[in-house]
């Protein structure tokens, strides 16, 4: 909440005449402190339960042996397969920030300083999406399950964002339009939410069924390496050097050099379409009809069912 007000704070200050150095200031000052106060809190909460500190040296082989049966078991997982490709190839795309197309690219409005605009786009243009969480579970359901709510909202942010592209933000209208596109993207992107979280679900039963282990740590580690440590810092870097490519210096400030305003709008308003495209095709190809679904439930509830009789009758026979 603090972070959110802050970034509210940094633009109308700037709007009202101060310079980002106080503004940060004051920021630093206002919100900061109490922030790493209240983070440090949880460290004096009473410890109840004894802790068992076990002094074991890191086994290197050991992990790399374990990391290598977590890709092994998570490599079933189609939708997790499929989602790490697309965001490889998505990893290497020329892009730009939000914040470095509008604030370097001279795009104003009015004069609203690009931190207010922002701060009053998410907090307002946000409200419809809110509202329609409550909805989700039925709009999925209405679409024809969690693949499709997600299909949808790629084609729905795919046409918004072209739209968007056809007709610019160098006039207020197109600022303002281009708002209204960002909402109905975020109003998709929520039931897409849920339905992320349901079909990973499904997976991991789909995953146990198909190796007989339940994978939820493993699957925890693999995309954390794989999008955390690898791709995310993939993606950093060829930010940084899109930038540097296109002579973006943060010294100039509005004084941009003109390959930047010959670029940022490129990379900024047709990049993401290419990124969603590629993102579509990766939820088309990832197929786990509803008749599979409910054989795998089926047949896991049954493999349960006679594991747990076995187990009670080991303990009978130890009685």
């Amino acid at each position: 909440m603090m972070v959110g007000l802050y970034y509210g704070i940094l633009g109308f200050g700037m709007d009202l005449g101060f310079s980002e150095y106080h503004v940060y200031l004051f920021g630093a000052l206002i919100f900061a402190l109490p922030t790493l106060v209240t983070e440090m809190g949880p460290s004096f909460v009473l410890q109840r339960t004894p802790m068992v500190i076990e002094d074991k040296k890191m086994d290197l082989l050991k992990f790399f042996r374990e990391l290598k049966e977590a890709f092994l078991v998570v490599r079933h997982n189609k939708y997790i397969v499929l989602e790490i490709a697309a965001k490889t190839i998505t990893s290497f795309t020329p892009h730009i920030s939000e914040y470095d197309f509008l604030r370097f690219g001279n795009v104003r409005f009015g004069k609203m300083s690009v931190e207010s605009l922002m701060f009053l786009r998410d907090n307002i243009f946000s409200v419809p999406g809110t509202l329609i969480v409550p909805f989700s579970l039925p709009i999925i359901k209405k679409v024809g399950g969690p693949r499709e709510a997600k299909i949808l909202y790629r084609l729905v942010s795919i046409i918004a964002l072209a739209l968007r592209a056809i007709v610019g933000m160098k006039s207020t209208f197109g600022i303002i339009f281009a708002q209204f596109m960002w909402m109905a993207i975020h109003i998709m992107g929520k039931p897409d939410e849920i339905a992320r979280g349901i079909i990973r679900y499904e997976m991991l039963d789909y995953v146990e069924w198909k190796t007989g282990r339940r994978s939820e740590g493993m699957t925890i580690a693999v995309t954390g390496v794989l999008e955390r440590l690898i791709l995310d810092n993939v993606n950093l870097v060829v930010g940084n050097l899109i930038i540097d490519a296109i002579g973006f210096d943060s010294e100039l400030k509005d004084n941009q050099p003109a390959s930047f305003f010959k670029w940022a709008p490129i990379f900024y308003l047709i990049t993401p379409i290419f990124d969603n495209i590629v993102i579509l095709i990766a939820r088309l190809l990832y197929k786990y009809p509803a008749s599979q679904r409910d054989m795998v439930e089926a047949d896991l509830i049954e493999r349960r069912r006679l594991a747990l009789e076995m187990e009670e009758g080991l303990e009978e026979n130890t009685i």
